[in-house]
């Protein structure tokens, strides 16, 4: 059996958090829509030589959605680590099917990025190598 990934739920003491729906444009230029409702990330590539993964690094993605550039980190670099967090909670769960086979390389809170800094400093992480908030 495959290890999960973790979840992490917000506190009970700061509530939930209400994501808005997620609307999308036929045609829009962020990328073709998917049969789930998430766009297509571009620019996979792209983002994976800026970010210049190294080795054991951990990164940030603020904003996880269909999970294409957090799964596109993972496999570009067999020893980084990535935080992922998004507020919806359909995406959350989503991202934890998707992205299991990494097991604890990959941890996805459901958050909004402006709480980074309270995740990463629960999560006890001293450095981010990188982040990406698209």
């Amino acid at each position: 059996q495959q290890p999960q990934p973790a979840v992490l739920e917000p506190d009970a003491h700061r509530g939930e958090y209400q994501a808005p729906p997620r609307i999308w444009r036929s045609g829009a230029r962020a990328g073709a829509v998917t049969g789930d409702g998430y766009h297509q990330p571009v620019m996979l590539r792209e983002v994976v030589e800026v970010l210049a993964l190294r080795p054991g690094g951990v990164y940030l993605d603020g904003t996880l959605g269909g999970a294409g550039h957090t799964r596109a980190i993972l496999e570009a670099e067999a020893s980084v680590r990535v935080v992922a967090l998004d507020r919806d909670r359909e995406a959350v769960e989503r991202a934890e099917r998707g992205l299991a086979n990494f097991g604890e390389r990959i941890v996805i809170m459901r958050s909004n990025f402006n709480r980074a800094g309270e995740v990463l400093d629960r999560l006890q992480v001293g450095a981010l190598a990188g982040a990406l908030l698209d």
